[in-house]
């Protein structure tokens, strides 16, 4: 698939949710998977959908600002990516998404 990650994952879960009739949130493995895909074919603007969704089903992890911190890192926009993972440092860790990774990479960006 040359595209269309995050709409695959939302789909994924509406069948889900049509043929089992259980609402679910999206596992944190298939953010990751999605992840995977978005970097592999550098199809970075779909890290903002991704982002919503993380928002939609995470509120208070980290999660979306990591994905949005992600996306304008691989675009180029330094300034929003160091704030994004800032931002992420406030909220709520999930798995392996952490705080020490938020700020090292900010810092890292920072100093580029």
């Amino acid at each position: 698939m040359p595209s269309g990650y995050v709409d695959y994952l939302t789909n994924k879960y509406e069948t889900m949710r049509k043929s089992l009739g259980i609402k679910m949130i999206i596992r944190i493995n298939d953010f990751r998977a999605i992840e995977a895909a978005i970097l592999k074919n550098k199809s970075y603007d779909e890290f903002g959908k991704l982002a919503e969704l993380a928002k939609r089903d995470y509120p208070t992890s980290m999660l979306s600002d990591y994905y949005l911190a992600l996306m304008y890192e691989k675009k180029g926009d330094v300034t929003k990516a160091v704030k994004s993972y800032r931002d992420a440092f406030t909220k709520v860790e999930i798995r392996d998404f952490n705080q020490r990774y938020d700020a090292r990479k900010a810092d890292e960006l920072k100093h580029q």
